[in-house]
């Protein structure tokens, strides 16, 4: 899968020399547009994603076949080295305490809860999985094509609702290349940013919903997911100190519920986490961000 570019061409020749591969080009469209067409064209029992900028070990994929078939899983985890420039294998990745672990399915809330707080990375190119269980997912649209950022998360936690068991393999095959992002810099970025943010979140709270597993201990959980993104977000803008206990970001999450009406209402829609961003920026702790031009044109400008 590449763009009309010198990789889409190096990609074509491989395909002229070994028939099982299959290159496929279209205009950039984004990541999430190539990685459904690439589901749609797969013909394999297997499937997985490798990013253009990233690489993996020669014999990854000998490794993941074997673990799936010989542990009978319908998915397979498994780890990845953190790499820059100077140094392939910086570290390795989180596997948030499954270590070579068969997870059956009365076992998978834990996953999925470990993925809404961030203690499990939520990287889709760290899934092995049989591709008809990826491709039932939205009728083979599994990315969702307008949200940028974390679009990887949901994929993973609409896959753990789904499966009947995952087997976590501590096997780092996978070379993730942080490239650090001049877009980070720009305002647009942090507008876009924010209001990705706020429908990923909202979006989670949608899947747990239509997986019956939706409570008020996962809405706080990912309530207060949002609050720790949003406010560290803000801080590294601002790079103020905006530390907030366990205690208080319960409280505080409570206290954004949608009991009254936001002194922004005619900003934002009632029920949104854009509502709930106004009500937090409101308040006396965090008014410091609120205050501050520049956050003040990023927030106002965000849209529903």
């Amino acid at each position: 899968m590449a763009q009309r570019t010198k990789r889409g061409k190096v990609l074509e020749m491989y395909a002229q020399k070994d028939e099982r591969i299959v290159a496929v080009t279209q205009t950039n469209k984004g990541v999430s547009a190539a990685r459904n067409l690439g589901i749609g064209k797969a013909t394999g029992t297997y499937l997985t994603f490798v990013d253009a900028d990233d690489q993996i070990e020669k014999d990854i994929f000998e490794k993941l076949v074997k673990k799936i078939e010989e542990e009978k899983v319908d998915v397979v985890r498994y780890n990845c080295y953190y790499s820059t420039a100077e140094n392939a294998k910086m570290s390795t990745g989180n596997m948030a305490g499954f270590i070579n672990q068969k997870i059956e399915k009365d076992q998978l809330e834990e996953v999925r809860r470990k993925l809404i707080t961030g203690e499990l990375s939520g990287y889709v190119w760290l899934l092995f999985a049989k591709t008809e269980q990826i491709r039932e997912a939205n009728k083979g649209q599994v990315f969702n094509k307008r949200i940028h950022y974390m679009e990887d998360t949901l994929v993973c936690l609409e896959m753990f609702g789904k499966v009947q068991s995952a087997y976590f393999y501590d096997e780092p095959g996978y070379y993730y290349y942080y490239t650090p992002d001049e877009k980070l810099r720009e305002k647009s970025f942090y507008q876009n940013y924010l209001k990705n943010l706020n429908v990923v979140y909202s979006k989670m709270k949608t899947i747990l919903k239509k997986q019956h597993c939706f409570s008020k201990e996962m809405e706080n959980l990912i309530d207060v997911k949002w609050l720790d993104t949003i406010v560290d977000h803000f801080a590294l803008i601002e790079k103020v100190d905006a530390k907030t206990s366990p205690t208080e970001k319960l409280r505080l999450v409570a206290e954004l519920e949608y009991t009254k009406e936001p002194v922004a209402s005619e900003w934002y829609p009632l029920k949104s986490y854009n509502a709930k961003m106004i009500r937090l920026l409101q308040k006396e702790k965090y008014g410091q961000f609120f205050l501050l031009n520049k956050v003040r044109r990023i927030v106002t400008k965000l849209k529903h």
